[in-house]
């Protein structure tokens, strides 16, 4: 419950409209308003997100009636059954509003650039700090990005403008690295591997 209300939480914030990068399925009656027409309310990511707030009291309560009493169970085992019907139905409820809204997520990748660009490359300053790490030292690495950082927010360019611009970047790495460090795509990681496993241990286990 802890995990899909988590992302019930990450896909409600993806929804609004400033944001505006992924949305719930659509569907007659489904997260509209009265009010405005034009809005989408992630009925299916407040579910697993309710789901996930009250199974940690539940769970506490099947915790609480652990204690051992002398010779006869007073009101434990008898409570755990009542407790264990809500936690399982709101797993339940919790897996089936991810399974709807998940098997229909829409996503608007342009919204999500746009929303990168908007930051005028800070998002890739880790990634350049940890690529010239290796060269400079840890410290003196981020020492050197946070200083670049701050140097485009006073001259109003982006981090990628102030890089091209530093000897002390290009020292350290070539322009083809540059580009690839504020490549979307390149900073995916191991997350297409990794989303791989797991899949397929879902798919074995069924």
């Amino acid at each position: 419950c802890g995990t899909l209300g988590k992302i019930g939480q990450d896909i409600a914030l993806m929804m609004q409209p400033e944001v505006a990068e992924a949305f719930e399925p659509e569907g007659l009656g489904r997260g509209g308003s009265s009010a405005m027409p034009h809005k989408r309310n992630p009925v299916g990511a407040l579910l697993m997100r309710e789901a996930a707030l009250r199974a940690p009291g539940l769970a506490t309560t099947l915790l609480g009636a652990m204690d051992v009493e002398h010779e006869r169970g007073l009101g434990q085992w008898q409570s755990s059954w009542w407790t264990l019907q809500q936690l399982f139905g709101a797993a339940a409820s919790s897996l089936a509003a991810a399974e709807e809204v998940l098997g229909g997520l829409q996503v608007n990748a342009p919204a999500m650039q746009a929303n990168i660009d908007r930051m005028h490359g800070f998002v890739y300053s880790e990634a350049v700090s940890a690529h010239i790490a290796p060269k400079l030292g840890k410290l003196e690495a981020q020492a050197l990005v946070a200083e670049l950082c701050q140097a485009a927010l006073d001259k109003g360019w982006s981090l990628r403008q102030v890089l091209g611009r530093d000897t002390r970047i290009s020292a350290v790495m070539n322009l083809g690295d540059l580009e690839r460090l504020f490549d979307p795509g390149a900073q995916r990681g191991a997350t297409g591997p990794m989303i791989r496993q797991i899949v397929a241990g879902w798919q074995a286990s069924r």
